[in-house]
């Protein structure tokens, strides 16, 4: 009988959420390339060798989003169901961009609560809802791309 798995509850901040995301990439940025550099010259070029060097350089192409002060520290809290020993390099991406879409979410409530009535802000309201804006839009590419990245061969 296989063991449950039981949620594990996350507790972090939008900042470290972000941050943790893109250490997530990092990592897979550069197993890939370790991968493809490890991968016999011959071979390099094939489906698989090249497959891989795709994905490093998907990966390695993705930066990490800047997050205002007006929401850096805001709690983030959200749960994970553990992985695997063996989880595939697709299932610790997902696990590392939920951080990222939690931090949306968070962000997201900010925005609809604190900045709702846009004529009753103030210019500096305005700015920071800009910056919010924008780094909602930025953590979304960030996880549009790393989702484009297919992930070739053994623990793929």
């Amino acid at each position: 009988m296989a063991a449950k798995r039981v949620p594990v509850p996350i507790s972090t901040t939008v900042g470290d959420a972000v941050n943790t995301a893109f250490c997530c990439i990092e990592e897979l940025a550069g197993e890939m390339r370790d991968a493809f550099e490890n991968t016999p010259e011959s071979l390099q070029g094939s489906g698989a060798g090249a497959a891989r060097e795709e994905a490093a350089d998907q990966l390695e192409n993705i930066y990490e989003p800047s997050v205002p002060d007006t929401v850096q520290h805001l709690p983030v809290v959200f749960a994970l169901l553990p992985l695997s020993r063996r989880a595939t390099r697709s299932e610790r991406l997902n696990d590392g961009l939920q951080y990222a879409m939690s931090a949306i979410e968070v962000m997201q409530e900010r925005i609809d609560t604190d900045y709702a009535d846009e004529e009753k802000l103030t210019p500096e309201q305005k700015d920071q809802l800009a910056e919010i804006t924008e780094c909602i839009d930025n953590v979304q590419a960030m996880i549009d791309e790393a989702e484009g990245v297919s992930f070739p061969g053994m623990y793929g």
